[in-house]
């Protein structure tokens, strides 16, 4: 029977003897299916959600319940989550349901919701600009929903527009916090999440595990987006989202959105959506308390997000000092909004970056709710106002006609329509938001840590050494691009060989005896740049990581930048190992023979933030060794191709066994491009789409 016959089969089964399935609305996120059903004696409508189960799990009697009883374990904690203060969609009930002649079958059962997404609304409002604190006004019931959720120990996971629902309740719009990637799969699987919302952590493992932190980075996403009508997170593909995601010198906040915002406010954001999810807001409540305190209209009238227990007697309300916000209390937020400051830079996160498919989730251990959560402050007659101007200015941004409402559920089981923005919006070269129905986001390739550069003009080559490195000429990059920030190192370049996609780097060439003597292994060296490679490996490595070689207009750029500097680092030669791996030095680097980890040399930091572009090893380019043009001729794009296989490519930068001289950003190096050296290796670049 095919997956939608025994989704079909289910319709008349009756779920914890009250609620009777009525028919299919289609297939949800990860296997899932989404059903209309009715409690049977108030005939109130509901939703049901029935995760899929792998196939390899079906045959496994012990497995099988084991992940049943992980299922049950979490749909615990996810009505735990919902609470009583109708900010999250509530769990009515959840079980394992036994239909005649069918497998059990796993399900949830969900309040009925009416209305339609914030992705949906931001997309019919068309750009439209709203302020910081309308803004405010539409989120808060879901950041109450997240605090709630962190003070018990529970994470989202996969907080964006899509599931945030603008529900029709009793007459009135309210947002609804829905679909927690909790109990919404069975058995062990990789984190599935939308790369257009994804935190630094979603994509790599290495940045920290998925937790409380990461709902702050996607709220405040949501928050940029809901604000200037634009997506947060620049880029036509995964991979390219995953560089937005982490890229410590452009994060996406208002001001990177194009929107003015106040100092404070921008500060706020820009510690939400750090890198390191260690220098974020580590709650909802942190967060929102500060936005709060950062918009001084809406003190002390709009309540902070901070859960209020219910206090009797002489109790203390005791929240945990690591749950405690910088901002004590929002009733003095007017006094605290100037003390709110720009984090510090984010420190780097380690170079090892195979996105490789994500660890198993394993079933949160229930957690007794000591914090008694109760009412919370009601809004005042300031915050009354506020939510009055958002809805007659939400009125005004809808097109005519207005589309038809639609249900949660039924969002939930079918791709979001898509609209055309307008022509003068930059949104209209954006991908639309990831269907709920797509599949999980799995990673073969990997990528290394990569730095923006900018399109530009510089001088290329120069007038002085009278070499082949002139004569200088002006040279235009038109498109923006990145470069790796570190050169590739023998760990990531074997796994490629391990998986097939690559050859094993060795000493090769014409006439030259093959041989691994010299060459850098992942076993033995394995944070090192891997050497022993040709320009041809290089290139395959490159294209395997869905990357290119850097053109060596692109290289000399990123490490020369356009003030024409003679070293990546400024115009002084390198004097120490901190500087450049090169011949020569002082330091610790003096008498060592060979390379060195990559990222060692954190003074030699080129004009866009690259590492190890002088010395180490020579890195290849994407050109054929051509002589420059005339020092009169203005230049856009340059690449030249090689003639043939055997022919001169381009290597750059110098390396551990030459003199300093060699790593001027100038100097080019004429190889045979099937030759691969113990000093040859490279690092790759990729497209920049604005």
């Amino acid at each position: 029977m095919t997956e939608a016959g025994r989704a079909a089969a289910l319709v008349g089964t009756i779920l914890d003897r009250r609620y009777r399935i009525d028919s299919v609305i289609g297939p949800g996120e990860k296997g899932a299916w989404v059903f209309r059903a009715h409690e049977i004696v108030s005939g109130t409508p509901v939703a049901v959600r029935c995760p899929g189960v792998p196939e390899h799990l079906t045959g496994l009697g012990h497995a099988y319940e084991r992940a049943l009883d992980e299922f049950l374990a979490e749909a615990q904690l996810l009505a735990r989550a919902c609470g009583e203060g109708g900010d999250v969609e509530q769990v009515l009930a959840y079980g394992i349901a036994e239909p005649a002649g069918l497998a059990r079958v796993p399900y949830s059962v969900f309040e009925w919701l009416e209305g339609k997404s914030l992705e949906q609304h931001i997309v019919e409002r068309a750009g439209a600009v709203l302020s910081v604190s309308e803004a405010l006004a539409i989120l808060e019931p879901a950041a109450r929903g997240l605090a709630a959720a962190h003070a018990l120990g529970i994470a989202h996971r996969d907080v964006r527009p899509r599931n945030l629902w603008l529900a029709q309740v009793g007459g009135r719009t309210r947002m609804k916090l829905t679909q927690f990637v909790l109990a919404s799969r069975i058995g062990p699987s990789d984190d599935a999440f939308a790369p257009e919302y994804g935190a630094p952590e979603h994509f790599k493992r290495s940045y920290g595990a998925i937790g409380p932190a990461t709902d702050v980075y996607g709220l405040a996403l949501c928050l940029v987006e809901l604000i200037s009508g634009r997506r947060a997170l620049e880029g036509v593909d995964p991979p390219e989202l995953y560089l937005a995601a982490s890229d410590l010198g452009r994060r996406p906040t208002l001001r990177a959105r194009g929107v003015q915002a106040s100092e404070a406010v921008e500060a706020v954001l820009a510690r939400a959506l750090a890198v390191d999810p260690r220098r974020r807001w580590q709650s909802a409540r942190e967060l929102w308390d500060a936005l709060v305190a950062a918009v001084p209209e809406l003190t002390p009238a709009m309540p902070s997000v901070r859960p209020r227990p219910e206090l009797a007697g002489n109790e203390v309300d005791e929240a945990p000092a690591s749950a405690q916000s910088n901002v004590p209390s929002i009733w003095a937020a007017r006094d605290h909004a100037s003390a709110v400051v720009a984090p510090a830079d984010d420190a780097r996160l380690g170079d090892s970056a195979k996105l490789a498919a994500f660890a198993p989730r394993e079933a949160p251990t229930p957690r007794r709710d000591r914090t008694g959560l109760g009412a919370w402050l009601v809004v005042g007659l300031l915050a009354a106002a506020a939510v009055g101007v958002v809805a007659t200015k939400l009125a005004r941004s809808r097109p005519p006609p207005s589309p038809p409402a639609t249900t949660r559920a039924a969002a939930s089981s079918a791709p979001a329509a898509k609209a055309s923005p307008p022509p003068s919006s930059r949104a209209s070269a954006a991908p639309a938001a990831r269907s709920a129905d797509e599949p999980a986001v799995r990673f073969q390739p990997f990528l290394t840590d990569m730095v923006r550069v900018p399109a530009g003009s510089f001088m290329m080559g120069t007038d002085k050494e009278g070499r082949g490195d002139g004569p200088a000429h002006r040279v235009t990059i038109t498109k923006p691009f990145y470069i790796d920030r570190t050169e590739v190192t023998a760990e990531v370049y074997g796994a490629c060989v391990e998986d097939g996609s690559c050859t094993p780097n060795r000493v090769h060439g014409d006439n030259i005896p093959e041989t691994t003597w010299g060459c850098n292994t992942s076993k033995d060296q394995p944070h090192d740049p891997v050497n022993c490679v040709d320009r041809w490996q290089a290139e395959r490595f490159c294209e395997y990581a869905h990357k290119r070689l850097p053109t060596e207009a692109e290289w000399e750029y990123a490490a020369r930048g356009d003030d024409g500097r003679a070293y990546p680092w400024g115009n002084a030669p390198p004097t120490t190992c901190t500087m450049a791996s090169l011949s020569g030095l002082a330091g610790d680097c003096r008498d060592r023979r060979g390379t060195t980890e990559v990222g060692s040399t954190i003074d030699g930091r080129s004009a866009f933030g690259a590492l190890d572009m002088a010395g180490n090893v020579w890195e290849w380019v994407a050109d054929g060794h051509v002589p420059y043009p005339n020092g009169s001729a203005e230049v856009t794009d340059p690449r030249p191709a090689l003639s043939a296989p055997h022919a001169k490519g381009v290597l750059r930068g110098g390396s551990w066994d030459y003199a300093p001289t060699s790593a001027k950003t100038t100097y080019r190096y004429p190889f045979q491009a099937n030759i691969g050296n113990i000093s040859t290796g490279f690092r790759c670049a990729r497209d920049a789409h604005e």
